[in-house]
C-alpha cells in the first residue's frame, strides 16, 4: 500500500493476442496517466484474459483495418495525399475510380485545408478515407447515403451515390456529388466542434422539442430538433440536423457563397482565411494492401470501479415505467409549428 493506504494494483506484464492472424505482443503496464498505445479498463486487473478481450476492443475501436471484414473487400486502389505533414491514406474497394474522380478527391481536400488557418491546421483530425461500392438508406432523408463518418478512427467512408460526377444533391449548389460529399464529410470531421460552438452562439433557427416529444424524420431517424426558420439553410438536407446545416453551410460557402445564410457566411467568415499559405496535396500511390497492424503495442490497465445507488425500493414497489415519447413527423410538427415548408430551388440541375 501507498501512503494514503491504496491497493497497489498487480498486473500481468505481457500478454500476446491476435488479430488478423497477427500475433501482437502488449506490453502492460498500470495506468498512471502514461502516454501509452492503448488505455483499457478491467474489473480484474490480473485476469490476462480480461485484458486480452478488452485489449482487442481497443484495437478494433482505434485502428479500422483491425477487423477482419475489411480483408473480404475486393480494394482496387490505394493512394496516399500529403498535406505538409499530415497524410491521408485513400483507399478504394469495390469499383475502380475514374481519373477525374481521383483528382477532385486531392483538390477538394487541399481547397479545404488552404482555407484553414494555423490552429485548424494543427488540429487537422483526418487520417483516412474509404470509397466503398454500397448503396445504403440514409435514416434522415430516405436517399441514398452519400458517406459517413467515424470521428475516433479518425477517418469517413464515401459511397456509391457520394462519389459520383453528377450536381451535388440534384442540383441545390454547383459542385459534383462527390466534391460536396468530401467536403460535407471532411467538415464533420474537422471542423465541427469549432463551428458548434460558433453556431450556438448565434439564433440560426434551431430549437428542441418538448421532453416528451421526437420528431421522426424522412427516412425514419429520430431527432430532438427542429429549424424554425429553414428556408435560411443552405440545402433540403442542412435543415435536418445542425451538424448537417454546418457541413452544408461549408459546401455553399466555398462555392456559392453569395447564396448563403448573411448569418452563416458572416460565422464561417471568421473560421476561413485567405491569408494562409497555399499548400499543394502531393498524391502518391500506394501498393494496393490493407495497413499492417502494429506487432509490439504499450497498454495501460486501470481498475474499473463499480458505482452502486443505493436502493430505495421497500418489499412489493416497482420501479417506474419510462413515459414513451410522442413521435411526430417533421413534416406534421412543422405544421403545428406554423413552419412553412420549405422549397428548395435547384438551378444547377
Amino acid at each position: 500500500m501507498d501512503e494514503k493506504g491504496a491497493r497497489e494494483l498487480v498486473v500481468p506484464r505481457d500478454i500476446t493476442i491476435n488479430l488478423r492472424n497477427v500475433a501482437i505482443s502488449l506490453s502492460i503496464s498500470v495506468g498512471r496517466g502514461e502516454k501509452t498505445d492503448l488505455s483499457i479498463l478491467v474489473n480484474d486487473t490480473t485476469s490476462k484474459e480480461q485484458i486480452a478481450e478488452n485489449a482487442g476492443k481497443a484495437i478494433h475501436d482505434q485502428y479500422w483495418y483491425a477487423d477482419e471484414v475489411w480483408e473480404q473487400e475486393d480494394l482496387k486502389e490505394r493512394f496516399c495525399i500529403d498535406l505538409e505533414e499530415h497524410k491521408i491514406d485513400v483507399f478504394v474497394f469495390g469499383d475502380d475510380i475514374k481519373t477525374e474522380q481521383r483528382d477532385l478527391i486531392v483538390q477538394s481536400i487541399e481547397r479545404v485545408y488552404n482555407l484553414l488557418g494555423g490552429q485548424d491546421r494543427e488540429a487537422w483530425d483526418l487520417e483516412s478515407i474509404q470509397i466503398l461500392a454500397r448503396e445504403n438508406k440514409n435514416l434522415k432523408n430516405n436517399q441514398l447515403m452519400r458517406g459517413g463518418e467515424y470521428p475516433v478512427q479518425k477517418r469517413f467512408e464515401l459511397f456509391t451515390p457520394g462519389i459520383a460526377l453528377a450536381p451535388y444533391r440534384e442540383g441545390e449548389l454547383p459542385c459534383s456529388e462527390l466534391e460536396g460529399t468530401l467536403i460535407h464529410e471532411l467538415t464533420h470531421m474537422v471542423l465541427e466542434n469549432r463551428l458548434a460552438q460558433l453556431w450556438e452562439g448565434t439564433d440560426l433557427g434551431w430549437r428542441s422539442v418538448e421532453p416528451d416529444e421526437l420528431i421522426e424524420l424522412p427516412g425514419g431517424a429520430h431527432t430532438s430538433f427542429y429549424n424554425e426558420r429553414p428556408q435560411e439553410c443552405p440545402t433540403s438536407y442542412a435543415c435536418l440536423q445542425g451538424d448537417d446545416d454546418r457541413a452544408e453551410s461549408v459546401i455553399a460557402y466555398i462555392f456559392s457563397p453569395d447564396t448563403l445564410d448573411p448569418k452563416r457566411k458572416k460565422i464561417l467568415d471568421q473560421v476561413f482565411t485567405q491569408s494562409s499559405p497555399n499548400t499543394k496535396a502531393v498524391l502518391t500511390h500506394m501498393p494496393v494492401t490493407l495497413p499492417e497492424l502494429p506487432s509490439q503495442m504499450s497498454v495501460s490497465v486501470a481498475e474499473a470501479k463499480s458505482v452502486f445507488a443505493p436502493s430505495k425500493k421497500t418489499a412489493g414497489a416497482q420501479e417506474p415505467k419510462p413515459k414513451s415519447k410522442k413521435i411526430i413527423s417533421l413534416g406534421e410538427y412543422r405544421q403545428q409549428k406554423c413552419i412553412a415548408e420549405p422549397i428548395f430551388l435547384k438551378p444547377y440541375a
